[in-house]
């Protein structure tokens, strides 16, 4: 023990470098980078629950841009429907019935891919095994 205290005094910055550097070391490969959450700012996230978190939004939002499509292709189909009528005087009920059953499967269709985009991220979230569509 004298001899390794009598190495550190005659090499004392070689010994406080080497504690500096170990200390370095340590936290560069041991401590994982963390930041702010985008949903829950008071969370600390590392880089992959970041990304998870970023896909999340812009599926979330590619979703809602969908409804608002479909919310504007409904008001101009409705808008289309009066203008013809306005035009002819009469109303066909039959173009109103496939415009609107059109309008409804385009609607089931976007929901059922919203839906299958929240279980694939409830899976992926749990480890759960996703089955390829």
């Amino acid at each position: 023990m004298k001899t390794l205290w009598t190495v550190i005094r005659h090499n004392s910055f070689l010994a406080v470098s080497l504690c500096i550097v170990s200390a370095a070391l340590l936290w560069i490969y041991g401590c994982e980078s963390m930041t702010k959450s985008l949903k829950y700012p008071g969370v600390q996230v590392n880089r992959a629950e970041l990304m998870l978190e970023l896909e999340n939004i812009i599926s979330e939002s590619h979703i809602r841009i969908s409804e608002l499509d479909r919310q504007d292709e409904f008001k101009e189909a409705l808008f289309n429907i009066a203008v013809l009528s306005a035009e002819s005087g009469t109303i066909n009920p039959i173009s109103v019935a496939l415009t609107l059953g059109n309008m409804l499967g385009f609607a089931a269709v976007i929901d059922n891919r919203r839906k299958d985009t929240v279980i694939k991220t409830l899976k992926t979230k749990n480890n759960v095994p996703v089955k390829p569509v």
